[in-house]
C-alpha cells in the first residue's frame, strides 16, 4: 500500500511527537480527488471530480450514472483498480460513495 502524509480533517498535516505521521493514504487521495476540481492541481492539472458541483446539479439516473463514470476514470487514471464504484442518493439528499477500489 503507498504511504504519504496524513491530513487531519482540517486537511492540514498530522504530526507526532514532532514527525510527519506517515501512514496508508488511499483514502485521503479518494477523497482529495472527489473534492477537487480539474485544474485545482498544478502537478495534474487534469485530475478532479468536482463533487460539490456535481451535487448543485440533478440527482437523474442519467446524472448518477455520469459521476459514478467520472470517479471510476478518476480513480483508474490515479493507478487504482476500480471494480465496482457506486453512487447512492437516499431521500434526504445523503450522498454515498463506494468507490470499491484498491491500488498496491
Amino acid at each position: 500500500m503507498p504511504k504519504d502524509f496524513n491530513l487531519d480533517n482540517n486537511y492540514d498535516l498530522q504530526i507526532r511527537n514532532g514527525d510527519f505521521i506517515v501512514d496508508d493514504c488511499n483514502e485521503q487521495d479518494i477523497e482529495a480527488m472527489l473534492i477537487s476540481d480539474k485544474g485545482n492541481w498544478k502537478q495534474w492539472p487534469m485530475l478532479g471530480v468536482g463533487i460539490q458541483r456535481q451535487l448543485e446539479g440533478d440527482f437523474s439516473a442519467r446524472a448518477i450514472t455520469a459521476l459514478q463514470r467520472s470517479i471510476s476514470i478518476e480513480l483508474t487514471a490515479d493507478g487504482f483498480t476500480v471494480r465496482n464504484t457506486q453512487v447512492l442518493i437516499n431521500q434526504g439528499e445523503l450522498l454515498t460513495i463506494n468507490p470499491d477500489c484498491d491500488r498496491e
